[in-house]
């Protein structure tokens, strides 16, 4: 019978044997018991993986955001954001230095302008990877709007001069349209065609052409439009979908999921930087 305080053991169990361990004795290399471990802030920038950028992110955010929650990153998703934004400064001719400035110049200058935004929308305030994505066209458009030597620069991916203008001399302003939106052809034939310098008059142009058009090719046009956006600020015809809001009304575009977008992440979509 068991009494209180006491155990009754099973005289079966066979006993655990216990090795008595052992003292060394001698001096003790602190360095080899405590490594750091291994991250960006170790390592050359040219040795960074995309994991790095990320921390990089985070890090940023929790320097000029500290009242913030510290951002939790998601692998698979910031991941995938961070290398679509690597591939595109690749694109671009630059390095691993100009993909860090973004990530800190989206955080510093940006941030807390699509934060405001979320706030006002009624969306859950914050700032992530997938805002970066947003910022990456327009930023890599002014690195090369004020680049010394444009010509210097890598073109993969990047729509260029001489594609405009083979497009502009074989199917004129409707070809531009259809196959780079408005605010590309309007850029393209203000910057680089003496007779239509003025905007003002490239609108009126623009709507003239827009009235002949049958509804597919002006949901071609809208779609060119906004996919190959956002731009920077010395693009033209900015304002396309309200300058041109009468036009639009006529057809089924404003239904699209699309036409709300500033960006949507197709693996077919070409990035455009620079005229």
């Amino acid at each position: 019978m068991k009494t209180e305080g006491t155990h009754i053991r099973n005289p079966h169990k066979k006993k655990r044997k216990y090795k008595q361990k052992k003292l060394v004795m001698g001096s003790i290399d602190f360095s080899d018991i405590e490594k750091k471990p291994i991250t960006y802030k170790n390592k050359p920038i040219e040795d960074w993986e995309v994991k790095d950028f990320v921390f990089w992110f985070a890090d940023c955010l929790q320097t000029h955001f500290p009242d913030m929650p510290k951002y939790q990153v998601v692998y698979r998703r910031d991941c995938n954001n961070i290398s679509t934004i690597k591939d595109a400064i690749e694109d671009g001719g630059f390095d691993f230095n100009t993909l860090k400035d973004f990530i800190q110049y989206a955080v510093e200058e940006q941030a807390q302008n699509i934060i405001d935004r979320k706030i006002e929308t009624g969306v859950l305030a914050g700032f992530t990877t997938g805002d970066l994505i947003d910022l990456i066209n327009p930023y890599m458009q002014q690195l090369i709007f004020s680049h010394k030597n444009p010509s210097d620069i890598a073109q993969d991916g990047i729509i260029t001069i001489s594609e405009l203008q083979e497009q502009w001399d074989n199917n004129g302003l409707v070809g531009l349209l259809r196959n780079y939106g408005i605010p590309i052809a309007a850029t393209y034939v203000v910057k680089t065609l003496d007779e239509d310098k003025d905007e003002i008059a490239l609108v009126e142009k623009i709507k003239d052409t827009l009235i002949t058009l049958d509804n597919n090719v002006l949901e071609k046009i809208a779609q060119q439009s906004v996919l190959r956006g956002p731009y920077s600020s010395q693009f033209k015809i900015l304002e396309w979908q309200s300058i041109f809001g009468k036009i639009w009304q006529k057809t089924n575009v404003k239904g699209n999921r699309w036409w709300h977008k500033t960006y949507e992440l197709d693996e077919n979509r070409r990035w455009w930087f620079s005229l």
